[in-house]
């Protein structure tokens, strides 16, 4: 659990730091930049929610929750930045 705390404060502090020095700025690929932002901050709630739902199954139920958590999301998960 404190791994995945660590992941994503390093994530969302690079994440913030994107942010802040070219979201406002007139660079001509703004908005690929916001989706791909959009979907990267989509990304880290998924992560989230799986952690958390991992978190919350007995050591019994883990591993199978997760290969088919990983199975049926492989193919809609978002690309990070």
């Amino acid at each position: 659990m404190f791994d995945a705390s660590a992941f994503l404060a390093n994530i969302l502090h690079r994440y913030a730091n994107i942010e802040a020095h070219y979201r406002d700025q007139d660079i001509a690929d703004v908005n690929e930049l916001e989706d791909r932002l959009c979907s990267s901050y989509e990304s880290i709630l998924t992560f989230i929610v799986a952690v958390e739902n991992q978190r919350r199954l007995n050591s019994w139920g883990r591993v199978p929750a997760l290969f088919l958590d990983m199975v049926s999301n492989h193919s809609r998960r978002p690309r990070l930045v």
